[in-house]
C-alpha cells in the first residue's frame, strides 16, 4: 500500500493552570520520533509563563466554546489532520475535536469530564465549591495558591518538586471552563460536550491512580461512554500510577511512550 513519507502533525492542548510550554519536553521527544508538532496556547495566553502571569485579565471569561473554535482555526491551517493529545481540559477539546473530525487520532490525558459522565468524586466537588462560593471569579482569571496546586495537581510529588512545576509553568486561567464542567449535567445545552455517538478516529484515554482533578473512577466513566456509543472505534484505556501531573510530572517520560506505543500500534506515525 502506498504510504506517504510526509511527517505526522500533532497539537498539543495543556489543560487548566499550565502554560503552553509546559510540552517542550513532549515536542522534543516526538520531534525525534518524526512528528511535526505544535503546542500553542489557550486564547489570550502570552509566549511564556511570566508574560502570561502579568497579563491575566487577557484571559478572563474565555470558554470552553472559544477555545475549542481557537484549535479549529489552527488546525484548518495544518496540511493535514493532526494527532490531537491534550491534558486535563485540554483533553476533553481534544475529544470534541476528535468528534467533530478536525483529528485524525486524539489521546486524552487525565482528562476533564463532560455532559453525560455522572460519576463525581469528593475532591472534585470541593474545588467546585471553592469556585462557586466566590460569584466575583466567575469570569475572572484565577490561579490556585502553590499550596493548594500541589494538594490538586502534583499530591504525588514532594513539596520542591511541586513547587518547581508550579514556579515554571503555572498561569491563572479562566475559571469559565471549570464552571460550564462543574454544572453541565445541569444543562440540555452545554460547552462540556462530546458527541460520543460520532465517527470517529481511534481514542486512548490515560487516568493517574491518584489524580485528584480527574479521579480516575470518573475517567473510567467517560471511557465507558464512548464505548457504550462507538462500539466500532477504538477507544484504549490506561490507568497508571501517579497524580493529575501526568504530562509535567517525573513519569512524563513514561506516559509519552505509552502515547507513542498507542500510535505505532494504530498505524498513525505517518500521514495517510
Amino acid at each position: 500500500m502506498y504510504r506517504s513519507q510526509q511527517p505526522q502533525p500533532v497539537v498539543f492542548i495543556h489543560g487548566l493552570w499550565m502554560h503552553a510550554s509546559v510540552w517542550e519536553p513532549w515536542m522534543t521527544l516526538f520531534g525525534e520520533r518524526g512528528y511535526a508538532t505544535v503546542a500553542p496556547g489557550w486564547p489570550g495566553e502570552r509566549p511564556t509563563a511570566d508574560h502570561t502571569r502579568s497579563a491575566a485579565t487577557e484571559l478572563s471569561g474565555i470558554g470552553l466554546a472559544e477555545i475549542t473554535d481557537h484549535y479549529e482555526s489552527i488546525i484548518a491551517d495544518l496540511p493535514s489532520a493532526p494527532i490531537v493529545i491534550g491534558h486535563c481540559f485540554g483533553g476533553l477539546v481534544a475529544q470534541q475535536l476528535l468528534a467533530r473530525g478536525f483529528a485524525r487520532s486524539a489521546v486524552a490525558l487525565a482528562p476533564a469530564q463532560f455532559r453525560g459522565v455522572l460519576t463525581v468524586s469528593g475532591d472534585q466537588l470541593r474545588t467546585a465549591a471553592t469556585v462557586l462560593a466566590h460569584p466575583s471569579w466567575w469570569r475572572a482569571a484565577w490561579l490556585p495558591s502553590s499550596s493548594r496546586f500541589r494538594g490538586t495537581v502534583a499530591n504525588v510529588l514532594d513539596a520542591p518538586a511541586a513547587t518547581k512545576l508550579y514556579t515554571g509553568y503555572a498561569i491563572p486561567t479562566s475559571v469559565r471552563p471549570l464552571l460550564q464542567v462543574g454544572l453541565a449535567n445541569a444543562s440540555l445545552s452545554t460547552a462540556a460536550s462530546v458527541d460520543t455517538h460520532a465517527a470517529r478516529g481511534p481514542l486512548l484515554v490515560v487516568a493517574g491512580s491518584d489524580d485528584r482533578t480527574a479521579p480516575a473512577r470518573v475517567v473510567r466513566a467517560a471511557v465507558r461512554r464512548h464505548r457504550r456509543h462507538r462500539p466500532d472505534a477504538v477507544t484504549e484505556f490506561i490507568e497508571i500510577d501517579g497524580d493529575h501531573a501526568v504530562t509535567f510530572g517525573p513519569r512524563w517520560f513514561d506516559v509519552a511512550n505509552l502515547v507513542l506505543g498507542f500510535l505505532d500500534d494504530h498505524d498513525l506515525t505517518l500521514v495517510a
